[in-house]
């Protein structure tokens, strides 16, 4: 058995959608996000809003990002790339039939995805459980984290922890560290 490189798991978009599983480019998402993060702030603030709130259909300013990453065993057959994106592709699937409204996502890495959910992160951890308990994803090698905006957190900062969660996280398990 060898250990199978993730880097060689197809990881391409032109800007708009990835060529694996089509969802959407990060640049999207981040773009997506922006728009978002600005109508909680406004929301988090209404004395800064010029817009009512019954313009939104979000009227709580909770919002959250899931990470959820493929976690490959150890050793598997370097045969197992088409496997592992097939876990890929049936995620992205996952994701997309219970995102709601203005819920969106973004392959974010080789192996894993961020959605962007509007709620506080007990009910994303629901959302990720949810899709998690879909049939064709293997919720063995999948592990999820929900992290909320704090108010007063600039959206660079909450980005930049969610990839600290995203990628460290991943790369400690890699090396055998536990959370």
């Amino acid at each position: 058995m060898n250990v199978v490189d993730v880097n060689v798991i197809e990881f391409r978009n032109n800007g708009v959608i990835d060529s694996l599983t089509h969802a959407p480019a990060p640049a999207i998402f981040l773009s997506n996000l922006e728009r978002e993060f600005a109508r909680a702030k406004r929301l988090a603030h209404p004395e800064l809003s010029t817009h009512s709130q019954t313009e939104s259909k979000w009227t709580d300013s909770h919002i959250s990002i899931i990470s959820l990453r493929w976690e490959p065993p150890k050793i598997i057959e370097s045969a197992d790339c088409e496997y592992i994106e097939a876990q890929m592709v049936a995620m992205a699937r996952s994701i997309v039939k219970l995102l709601r409204g203005d819920e969106f996502f973004s392959r974010i890495s080789e192996t894993g995805y961020w959605v962007f959910v509007h709620g506080n992160s007990a009910s994303a951890s629901s959302f990720s459980e949810r899709i998690l308990e879909q049939p064709q994803v293997n919720h063995a090698e999948w592990s999820s984290t929900a992290i909320e905006w704090s108010r007063g957190i600039s959206l660079h900062t909450w980005i930049r922890h969610v990839d600290e969660i995203h990628f460290m996280e991943a790369g400690s398990r890699a090396l055998g560290h536990k959370r």
